[in-house]
């Protein structure tokens, strides 16, 4: 069973982190592979209580809390055989990418101490783990940068070699400073491609100001009046048109008199001034339509562009026009 593979090699590394007493030939073996008195009485003890403490909470089926007592205990203790229980722990918990690092670094440190039994095994785990993950070879300008897969930093600019990574969806995220820039990729096991990866502008950088239509409000309103001003301009030619036509029946009508005659004069008089009126705003209305339409517009009126205001009253067209 896998639990008893982990006791049999953390029984080695337990009387290993004793210290300098440990009295028994696997400590004897330990000691030899570094200098002596290079770990602390103190870090070795923290380093035993975790390793015993995984060892407990893989027993009851955290494997995951294993694995973090492990790793803290190699990083306060650096023995090699702790490395395969992390390995295990991590193939069985499919993350292949890490499984496949700590089998490989077993290998390395461990030399020629490793039983050759056990040698074999970890090669057929590290062939069998080969073909499920895939290769990500990252290139980018920005030298020393922080790689990051799933958020978990694995290398800097330049890499010296292709990430391993695990099947399905990956965030690769390149990060320096303030400035970062995530690319997500699927990956399938033996999948080998290439990434360039280029830093975004820093969050704290004020972005570029959007580009704002330009306003086109006054030619739209100057057509307007001008339209509205034409057709009352034409209303009013007509009524002065029937206006002129009752006079000249008026005169010929007979008998007549002299009220009669004056009051379709007056009718006359007053249409054809409204009609005038209305005709000289039609035209200063279309010219200011022409202007609004063939000038450049301004953007913001209120921050020193064009502020227009057109309208009709009693006296006739009111124009205003301020740069």
């Amino acid at each position: 069973m896998r639990f008893c593979r982990l006791c049999c090699i953390g029984a080695v590394v337990a009387f290993t982190a004793r210290g300098a007493g440990a009295q028994s030939p696997a400590g004897e073996a330990s000691r030899a592979a570094r200098p002596p008195g290079s770990v602390s009485d103190e870090r070795a003890q923290e380093a035993r209580r975790r390793y015993e403490r995984g060892l407990q909470l893989y027993g009851e089926g955290g494997s995951e809390g294993a694995l973090a007592e492990f790793e803290r205990a190699y990083q306060l203790m650096p023995a090699y055989r702790l490395l395969y229980n992390i390995a295990l722990i991590r193939l069985q918990l499919n993350d292949y990418a890490q499984a496949i690092k700590a089998f490989q670094e077993y290998l390395a440190e461990g030399g020629p101490e490793i039983p050759s039994v056990r040698k074999s095994e970890v090669e057929r785990h590290l062939a069998s783990l080969k073909s499920k993950v895939g290769r990500v070879e990252v290139s980018s300008r920005a030298r020393g940068a922080d790689i990051l897969v799933d958020d978990v930093v694995v290398g800097r600019v330049p890499l010296s070699e292709a990430l391993v990574v695990n099947p399905g969806r990956r965030r690769i995220t390149i990060a320096r400073g303030g400035s970062s820039s995530t690319t997500v990729v699927t990956v399938a096991g033996q999948d080998h491609f290439k990434l360039v990866l280029g830093l975004d502008a820093p969050k704290s950088q004020a972005a570029a100001p959007a580009a704002v239509a330009p306003n086109r409000a006054p030619a739209y309103v100057a057509w307007g009046v001008t339209a509205a001003l034409a057709a009352g301009t034409t209303v009013a030619g007509i009524l002065a048109l029937g206006a002129m036509s009752d006079l000249d029946e008026e005169r010929l009508r007979v008998p007549t008199t002299r009220a009669r005659l004056d009051l379709a004069e007056s009718r006359l008089t007053l249409r054809a001034a409204v009609t005038d009126i209305l005709a000289g705003a039609t035209v200063l209305a279309g010219g200011a339509a022409l202007y609004f339409t063939f000038s450049k517009p301004s953007a913001e009126p209120s921050r020193g562009g064009r502020d227009v205001r057109i309208g009709v009253g009693p006296a006739g067209l009111r124009f205003e026009h301020r740069f």
